[in-house]
């Protein structure tokens, strides 16, 4: 599996195993076979360095993040379907919600996005809970209550789900480096910062 030509920085399973989608630093997104490790397909429509991939939850759409400050959505034979624009700096990091309802995106430019993953159009912006530093992950909630988000400032946020609702910050959680990854199951909650550390923390109060 060495058909990119820069840094892989992100990869993730389609939700049947069957393949596996990669973000490449080349500008393009690769879809895998998982069985064989075989090539099906290597999608090009960013202009800069692809740093995110997600599956939605019933793998008929993935959706990439770039540098080049817009997210593709894709069909799951990897033709383009949606181009979303918003964010005026590189974007970082994104999610779908557990229905496929709705994607979460995450960019230097200090903002959380959500979008209708339908229709590709922009239903919530949340700012200023970074203190205008860059964000470098986001998840929905297993329940899709909150959406969370860490940045540059060491801070893991949550904010409530919803569409164009408030984003009401009801989390704080400070880490002892920039937060660089989320993850979360049912309950539970764990993130990682910059200088090598994970942290858990407990859903359930929030």
């Amino acid at each position: 599996m060495r058909d990119h030509k820069n840094a892989v920085r992100s990869c993730a399973f389609s939700p049947d195993g069957r393949q596996i989608a990669s973000a490449s630093w080349d500008n393009t997104v690769g879809l895998w076979d998982a069985r064989t490790g075989r090539l099906n397909k290597l999608l090009t429509g960013h202009t800069d360095w692809v740093n995110a991939v997600a599956w939605s939850p019933d793998g008929t759409k993935l959706v990439s993040a770039s540098h080049d400050q817009s997210l593709i959505i894709w069909d799951c034979n990897g033709y383009q379907v949606k181009t979303l624009t918003g964010h005026t700096n590189w974007v970082t990091a994104v999610a779908f919600s557990p229905n496929g309802s709705e994607i979460v995106s995450a960019s230097y430019d200090s903002t959380l996005k959500v979008w209708n993953a339908a229709s590709g159009r922009e239903v919530a912006s949340f700012k200023d809970g970074h203190a205008g530093k860059r964000i470098n992950a986001c998840a929905f909630s297993a329940d899709a209550r909150l959406i969370l988000s860490g940045g540059a400032d060491r801070l893991l946020r949550s904010w409530r789900s919803g569409g164009a609702a408030p984003g009401h910050k009801d989390l704080k959680f400070y880490c002892k480096a920039p937060v660089t990854a989320i993850a979360v199951s049912n309950s539970v909650g764990a993130l990682g910062d910059s200088l090598g550390n994970i942290y858990t923390f407990q859903l359930a109060a929030y």
